[in-house]
């Protein structure tokens, strides 16, 4: 691998210098079968850590915490105990906005397959320069933004990490460094898309965008395209599959794509009966489905320890999206723990979601039913874009023109909402702020 990493101060390091850079804080292990902790904190050392990893083989763990942090210590110590024999193997501390953490192991060749296969789908996106935002030790940020580049001897350009104020300037770093293609969240997709509308400013030279971790509507992409030019491609992944499935070009309905190569999806029946629309929870079948998961939980002392999952299916995953499979292949309807009953209906938390955020100047929405089956309770907590006078009124009326008078929250509350390490809305932390059930 020839690939370079590039910094903002115009810094490149070789393939040679990140080796230097992977080992130079004295807390990598060396052997082949003994784990070490890649924590957050520092991008260009998480690439530098992948790139070893990717090169030799030593056996990763990477997370979103502080080496000294106790979840990561104590998540170290039971892979040492419990995977003796860890060469070629990696592993993910997920600790997100679901509660309890999780560790998801995967074969080194996984990543490596996973990056053949989404580069076969779209083989424009090898040997370029990646525009890396994502956050450090997050799977978009090791999977997407660190190991495709470094696998088709492309380069890594590392920018600030993504905000919305970050993205004020973000063109003029894209045009200054020449990067010439970036993963986005449809959440960071819409903050540059309102910066492009906004001002007249010169736009990115990248000639795509591939959307990754969470759902894109048709209406954003097709706002972005008309702002900037630059056509989206739609992905599809998890943690513990890797990537599933990606569109094969810009069209005109938005969908996850189709399965790429080894990836065989179905949907699950609930109580044996298939549901009016064909949805259902999607299980995935793939090559690349992660060797081992570890869920968390709390022990006698009240710390957390981790057991393997029970009757963990090794090559059947259930993803925990509702989906359906169609001529345009995979599309998302919703998650199968979201779906509350509010006065009789079946409401999708992350369908309100969905539509909130393409309100004008709404970057991020987190809707809670925190009381159950009453329709007064759903609520719908949002961010806004700094310094603008916001129209609520107008957002009330665009809520219930796309969802329906009974599906539509009741209670509008704008706030700076807690994110977790790798920019998602923090729920559980945004429950327990508010003191909600």
């Amino acid at each position: 691998m020839n690939s370079v990493v590039i910094d903002l101060s115009g810094r490149s390091l070789s393939h040679t210098e990140l080796v230097k850079e992977a080992t130079s804080r004295g807390n990598v292990s060396l052997s082949e079968n003994s784990w070490s902790l890649c924590s957050a904190g520092d991008r260009l050392y998480s690439i530098a850590r992948t790139y070893l990893m990717l090169e030799r083989g030593f056996p990763t763990l990477f997370c979103q915490l502080e080496d000294k942090d106790e979840l990561a210590k104590n998540a170290l110590e039971f892979l040492q105990k419990e995977i003796r024999n860890a060469n070629g193997l990696c592993a993910f501390l997920t600790s997100g906005s679901t509660g309890l953490p999780k560790l998801v192991v995967h074969k080194i060749d996984s990543l490596r397959e996973a990056s053949r296969k989404i580069t076969q789908r779209h083989p424009d996106i090898a040997g370029k320069r990646l525009h890396h935002l994502f956050p450090e030790n997050y799977m978009a940020g090791i999977l997407n933004s660190t190991v495709v580049p470094l696998l088709t001897n492309g380069s890594i350009l590392i920018d600030y990490k993504f905000d919305f104020r970050s993205s004020f300037t973000l063109f003029d770093r894209a045009n200054q460094f020449e990067s010439e293609y970036a993963w986005l969240s449809p959440s960071m997709l819409s903050a540059i898309t309102s910066q492009a509308l906004r001002a007249r400013i010169q736009l990115p030279p990248w000639h795509v965008i591939m959307s990754a971790t969470g759902p894109l509507t048709q209406s954003v992409r097709d706002q972005s395209y008309a702002a900037m030019g630059i056509p989206v491609i739609n992905t599809f992944g998890t943690t513990e599959s890797l990537f599933i499935s990606a569109e094969a070009q810009y069209g005109a309905h938005v969908s996850c794509g189709f399965p790429l190569d080894g990836v065989e999806p179905s949907i699950e029946l609930i109580d044996d009966e298939q549901s009016l629309d064909g949805s259902g929870p999607l299980r995935i079948k793939s090559d690349t489905n992660a060797l081992y998961i570890f869920e968390g939980y709390k022990d006698s002392s009240g710390g957390v320890n981790f057991r393997e999952l029970p009757s963990f299916p090794m090559n059947q995953l259930l993803t925990g999206d509702l989906c359906v499979i169609s001529e345009f292949g995979i599309q998302l309807v919703g998650r199968t723990d979201d779906v509350v009953v509010l006065g009789g209906l079946n409401v999708s938390l992350s369908k309100v979601e969905e539509v909130a955020r393409q309100f004008r100047d709404v970057i991020e929405v987190c809707a809670i039913a925190p009381f159950g089956g009453a329709i007064s309770s759903l609520i719908l907590y949002f961010e806004t874009a700094p310094n603008v006078n916001f129209p609520e009124n107008d957002f009330q009326k665009y809520l219930v023109s796309k969802l329906g008078i009974d599906s539509t929250p009741r209670r509008l509350i704008c706030m700076n909402l807690p994110k977790t390490a790798n920019g998602k809305v923090d729920r559980v932390r945004l429950r327990k702020d508010l003191n909600l059930r």
